[in-house]
């Protein structure tokens, strides 16, 4: 059997890392969704995402990357916020049997009443207009107040950066 190689990253909170006001925190926040998105772009990261590990929330953030120990941790330390010390970084070789991972794919999102499409490279929120299926879900019940409605499937990659436009899919209806 023949296997292929990525990194596995794990974010981790640092027990000594700085105290951040709320603005702070969304601007570090904001940045560092931005290097995945470069990460992305350069083809090195194949997925992220965050890890729910309450109460402590040590384990924060898990990346796989088609680079190796090295250069995963050399890109995952330009993380602005790894370099304003909130997450330390832990790297470690994962393989997987070839082929099993494939870069440039994603997954669908259904908008509720929010515009025809996101544009392109922009994050999909998730919130209760925005619908993530990650899961391979083929269908989903959804309950619309009385009244017309507007519903976009839009596919976008594995961080959830949409494809924009040319990959939405926009229908309206009325619900009686």
């Amino acid at each position: 059997m023949r296997f292929d190689q990525f990194t596995v990253t794990l974010l981790i909170t640092n027990p000594d890392g700085p105290v951040l006001t709320a603005e702070q925190e969304n601007a570090l926040q904001e940045a560092h969704m931005a290097h995945l998105a470069d990460l992305h772009d350069a083809g090195h990261l194949i997925a992220a995402g965050p890890l729910m590990d309450p109460p402590d929330r040590h384990y924060r953030g898990l990346s796989i990357l088609s680079v190796d120990v090295a250069t995963a941790l050399e890109l995952k330390g330009e993380d602005p916020a790894v370099r304003a010390g909130k997450f330390l970084v832990k790297a470690m070789p994962w393989m997987v049997p070839a082929g099993a991972i494939v870069a440039g794919s994603g997954h669908h999102h259904l908008l509720i009443d929010a515009g025809d499409s996101i544009p392109a490279g922009v994050v999909v929120p998730k919130d209760s207009t925005h619908l993530h299926f990650g899961k391979a879900q083929s269908s989903v019940e959804v309950k619309l107040t009385p009244g017309k409605h507007v519903l976009t499937l839009q596919f976008a990659d594995g961080i959830h950066r949409s494809y924009g436009s040319q990959l939405a899919t926009t229908i309206s209806v009325t619900v009686k």
